[in-house]
Order: structure tokens, then C-alpha cells, then sequence
């Protein structure tokens, strides 16, 4: 209230008002990445959002707000600054949680033994040493997800005493089955061949299970002895 007097007559008033019409600052941190929680496909995420003003500091709302269980995938972060005398500024941000835990295959733990070591093909399809396939975060992984990545033997692709024979691996266009010659070194231990299966899930992890295809030095002797791969066959599927 502002009051007015003069000297020579009567006095007066009258009121000034001001007015904060000036926008709060705000400032939204940078976009956030984090993994998913262990055991879990979200993650609660922390941040904090600066706000000021020229007039007591600001109220600051956010959605979803700081602490909230983020999903997996991107989510849209809003946040308002609010004064007292209703003036407001907004700023967004992105939170974006990883799906990091890749699929898990199990196999039936069999081995698959050859005999005779007739130099012959044997067909070894997924499902004669897988069972299952499944993902923590993607429901669509499954049996039918798996492929055959690489199949090793521990005896070279020709080596002395195995019938002369090439291409002993021969995996198949679609990756769910392999070839392989039923044959071993004659001066060797016996043939071991190693099947690596892998699945993929729909964020690119990818996991992987091994099973083991044998051919015996001898029908009644010792089991095969694993010489570690010589050579290597991949599979062209992605």
C-alpha cells in the first residue's frame, strides 16, 4: 500500500502489485542407460532434476518420478518446475534399461557314440541332445530358437588311418542338423566331435550349450580322448 499526502489538501492511496512472471530453470540430466536388475527385467533408477528461480526455488515433479521400476526398452522421462506464482518450464530425458542375461539351453548331458566307423554319415539333429531352450526377458526363445553354431573334431578333417575322406562335418543350411563321418584316426584315441548349439534373444544376447558326438578307437576299448579341436566347421546361420 502505498499512501499519498499533500501539504495544501486531503490524502491518498492506492496499491502496487508486482508480479513474477519469469519461467523457473530446469535442467533434466543426461539420458541414462542402466542393465536390468539381476534376476529381473527392469531396474530401479535414481536421478535428479536441477531446478531455480529468480523467487523461492521451485517445485519439481517428474513422471515416472526418481526410485520408480523402469521396464525394459526405452521410457520417456518428463519433468515440470513449478514457482510459486505458477510459472512453469519442463525438460524430458530417456531411461533406457538393458536386457543383458542371455538365453540358457539344456541338453539331455547324453553323448551319442558311432559304430562302426564305417565312414558314413550319421545325422545328428538338435533335438536328439537338446531339450529346452529359454530366455528370463523374452518369452519367445525356445527349442525351435536353437542352432547349431560350430562343430569341432579333435582329429583333422584327413588324417592317417581314417579312410582318406574330406568335409567329415557337414552342417545344414538351416543350422538344426549336422552330418558327420562315423570314422577315427587308425594311430589315434578315437574321434571326438563337439556340437556348440546357440540361441539368440530378442536384445542380441546370445547363449550357448555343447554335446559331444564319439567315435571309439575300438567298439570294447577305452572312450574316446578329447585332443582338443583340429578342425572346425561354422555354422551360417545368425
Amino acid at each position: 500500500m502505498v499512501t499519498c499526502t499533500s501539504s495544501v489538501g486531503p490524502t491518498c492511496s492506492f496499491k502496487v502489485t508486482v508480479n513474477d512472471t519469469q519461467n523457473p530453470n530446469i535442467a533434466c540430466p543426461a539420458n541414462i542407460t542402466v542393465d536390468a536388475s539381476p534376476g529381473t527385467c527392469s531396474a530401479s533408477v535414481n536421478f535428479t532434476v536441477m531446478a531455480t528461480d529468480n523467487c523461492p526455488a521451485p517445485t519439481v515433479v517428474s513422471s515416472p518420478a526418481s526410485g520408480s521400476v523402469f521396464p525394459l526398452g526405452t521410457t520417456t522421462v518428463n519433468a515440470t518446475a513449478t514457482d510459486a506464482a505458477g510459472n512453469s518450464s519442463s525438460c524430458s530425458f530417456t531411461v533406457t534399461v538393458k536386457d543383458v542375461v542371455a538365453p540358457v539351453i539344456t541338453t539331455n548331458g547324453q553323448t551319442i557314440t558311432l559304430w562302426p566307423p564305417n565312414h558314413k554319415y550319421h545325422t545328428v539333429n538338435i533335438s536328439d541332445l537338446v531339450t529346452s531352450a529359454s530366455d528370463l526377458c523374452d518369452p519367445s526363445v525356445s527349442l525351435s530358437s536353437v542352432k547349431i553354431a560350430m562343430v569341432t573334431s579333435d582329429e583333422a578333417n584327413n588324417s592317417g588311418g581314417d579312410g582318406n575322406t574330406t568335409n567329415d562335418i557337414v552342417i545344414a543350411a538351416d543350422c538344426k542338423s549336422v552330418q558327420v563321418r562315423s570314422e577315427r584316426s587308425g594311430n589315434g584315441n578315437g574321434r571326438i566331435y563337439t556340437i556348440t548349439f546357440k540361441a539368440t534373444d530378442a536384445s542380441g544376447n546370445v547363449g550357448t550349450a555343447t554335446a559331444k558326438v564319439i567315435v571309439p578307437k575300438s567298439q570294447n576299448g577305452s572312450p574316446a580322448i578329447d585332443d582338443g579341436p583340429h578342425f572346425t566347421v561354422l555354422g551360417s546361420c545368425p
